[in-house]
């Protein structure tokens, strides 16, 4: 008998996402001793043919968002049926709840639920998601065997909310720290494509435009920095932050720091731009787990931090918190930390930055916790 475990994931979409990231990347990490199919409530998007690429099923059962078919839920069950899956891992609220009462319907498998959110309210959510949410949180008792989430502070606050605490489990998200490693060659090519002089300190922020990553924060510590004279230039890296988002703009106009910024926009090379920076600043006002600031420390580049989910816990000791929605205290920490760049101390960061990740937020970390998880809920563990 093969001793290969079926793992059928469900997740509301393959979009590009944080979410969706961890799932392709946590398919890769776990290829040996498990044979993984993939259920996407909507569409494939960005990942449904990398996935397929690596000889994964994927299926798109193509339901609009907010609105459930039954054709899509009997697809979804036959789907379980067939795969017969060992374990089925739904990840985030509408694909845990959808995908938890299908497993119960096609033959009971397992359950393990993922939750990522730490912010919970109406900036974030629609009233839909919060019903979904609460009803997840109700369910939470009968359905999954555990909820895993990606952060210290995301269980907590999902424990607050009602989730079943016996359950709750913390799992970081990892980071691949061959992909995301020092590379001088990519930080000189990267330099010289923004028109950053060898010396230049170069502050960077690789988040989408989105209230909650609050970019305006950033932006008036900035100009308080540039008040007391220090010399940098800070570059925006992510979805809308170009010429064209109208409201970004304003906001630099009023702010005065148009020739501090460099405005990027998406980029596919993260690994190059960390490499490029001297300092991330994470001016976040919500977070869960923020993968930036790990792929940042992977690359050797310390960090700047809102207090905000676990970011503190990830820096550790190797870089600088302010609490957020406080550009002052912000301004002040990035003072902080120009302080060790001119004095050379940054070096000494890099590599206890690197090795904290290499430690503890691995990929190979991640998927080693997650098989572990997997193999123990199929072997009847509780």
């Amino acid at each position: 008998m093969s001793s290969i475990k079926r793992v059928l994931h469900v997740i509301t979409d393959l979009g590009q996402g944080g979410a969706e990231a961890v799932l392709y990347r946590l398919i890769g990490a776990t290829s040996d001793g498990f044979e993984h199919a993939v259920v996407s409530l909507h569409e494939e998007g960005v990942y449904g043919r990398p996935l397929r690429d690596r000889g994964v099923s994927v299926t798109a059962l193509g339901m609009r968002r907010g609105r459930v078919t039954i054709e899509g839920l009997r697809r979804l069950r036959r789907i379980i049926r067939e795969f017969r899956p060992h374990v089925v891992q739904t990840r985030l609220d509408h694909a845990n709840l959808v995908g938890g009462l299908m497993a119960r319907f096609a033959g009971a498998p397992p359950v393990i639920w993922a939750v990522h959110s730490t912010d919970l309210g109406p900036l974030r959510s629609s009233w839909k998601t919060r019903i979904v949410r609460r009803t997840c949180a109700q369910l939470s008792r009968a359905l999954p065997r555990f909820i895993v989430s990606d952060a210290r502070s995301g269980a907590a606050l999902h424990e607050k909310i009602g989730f079943c605490a016996s359950k709750l489990i913390v799992v970081p998200n990892g980071v691949d720290p061959m992909s995301f490693q020092p590379d001088s060659d990519a930080r000189q090519r990267i330099r010289r494509m923004w028109g950053v002089a060898p010396g230049e300190v170069l502050l960077g922020c690789v988040a989408r435009w989105d209230p909650l990553k609050d970019h305006e924060n950033l932006v008036r510590a900035v100009r308080l920095l540039s008040d007391r004279g220090y010399a940098f230039r800070c570059v925006l890296i992510g979805r809308g932050m170009n010429a064209e988002n109208r409201e970004l703009q304003r906001m630099i106009e009023r702010w005065a720091v148009a020739d501090r910024l460099v405005l990027v926009g998406a980029s596919g090379d993260v690994p190059a731009i960390m490499n490029a920076l001297d300092l991330h600043v994470l001016p976040s006002r919500s977070e869960s787990l923020p993968v930036a600031v790990m792929e940042a420390m992977a690359c050797g580049t310390p960090c700047v931090v809102t207090d905000v989910g676990d970011a503190r816990h990830i820096v550790g000791d190797t870089g600088w918190v302010a609490p957020p929605q406080d550009s002052g205290a912000l301004a002040d920490a990035i003072e902080a930390a120009l302080g060790d760049c001119g004095r050379g101390a940054i070096k000494e960061r890099a590599v206890i930055c690197r090795a904290r990740i290499v430690s503890d937020f691995s990929l190979a970390r991640m998927g080693t916790e997650y098989a572990a998880l997997w193999t123990r809920v199929t072997e009847g563990g509780t």
